[in-house]
C-alpha cells in the first residue's frame, strides 16, 4: 500500500485543485486528502461545506487526477520524501507509546513497516497509476461515502438522488413493458389520439 500512501502526498500536486473547487467555488471552509497506513484508509474530507454533491464530484475528479498521471516523476519523488519523513520522524514519549500499543493490537510489526518503506522507495509514476486505477475505480466495492451534515441538508441531497433514481427506474420499467408487450400490444395499449382531444 506504499503507492496509496504516496498518492496521499501527491495530493499536494492537486491541492490547488481541491482548494479552488471546494473552498473558492464551493464555499466550504476547507478540504483535505489523507492516508493512514496503519488503518489502510484513504480519505477525502471537507468541513462546513454547503455543497455536498458538488464536493463529492470534486473528490471523484481528484481520484481521476491520480489515475490519469497528470503529475511528474519529480512530484512522485517529492511525495516519497514526504512520506519517508513522516515514517522516520521521532515522536514524543506519549504519542510513541500510543502508536506502539496500537501497532501491537493490529499486528503491525517493525518488519512490516520496513517492508512498506522499502516498497515506497521503489515506486515510480507508472506504479502509482496502476495502484490508483485498482483502488480508486468507480466500481470498487470497498469504496464508501459517509456524509455528516444537518438533517435538512441530508434530506435535500436524498430528495435529489431519490428523484433521479425514480426517473431512471420509471424509464427502465417503461422500456421493459414495451419490450414485453411487443409492438402490436404496445399499439393497443396506447390511447387513440382522437379520443384524447
Amino acid at each position: 500500500m506504499a503507492a496509496v500512501a504516496l498518492a496521499d502526498r501527491l495530493a499536494e500536486a492537486f491541492a490547488e485543485y481541491l482548494h479552488r473547487e471546494i473552498r473558492e467555488k464551493g464555499g466550504a471552509y476547507g478540504g483535505f486528502a489523507l492516508y493512514n497506513a496503519e488503518d489502510g484508509l484513504f480519505s477525502f474530507g471537507s468541513y462546513r461545506d454547503p455543497h455536498i454533491v458538488g464536493t463529492l464530484n470534486v473528490y471523484s475528479g481528484a481520484a481521476d487526477f491520480i489515475r490519469s498521471g497528470k503529475f511528474t516523476e519529480k512530484d512522485v519523488n517529492e511525495a516519497i520524501l514526504q512520506v519517508c519523513s513522516e515514517i522516520d520522524k521521532p515522536d514524543p514519549p506519549g504519542p510513541a507509546a500510543r502508536k506502539a500499543f496500537y501497532r501491537r493490537i493490529i499486528g503491525l510489526s517493525d518488519d512490516a513497516r520496513r517492508t512498506f518503506k522499502a516498497g515506497l522507495l521503489q515506486l515510480d509514476k507508472a506504479k502509482v497509476q496502476t495502484v490508483a486505477r485498482r483502488h480508486w475505480s468507480t466500481d470498487n466495492p470497498a469504496v464508501a461515502t459517509a456524509v455528516i451534515s444537518s438533517a435538512e441538508k441530508l434530506a435535500e441531497v436524498s430528495k435529489i438522488r431519490m428523484e433521479q433514481q425514480v426517473a431512471e427506474r420509471s424509464a427502465i420499467q417503461e422500456m421493459a413493458r414495451i419490450d414485453a408487450l411487443g409492438a402490436g400490444e404496445a399499439r393497443r395499449t396506447c390511447p387513440d389520439p382522437s379520443t384524447i382531444l
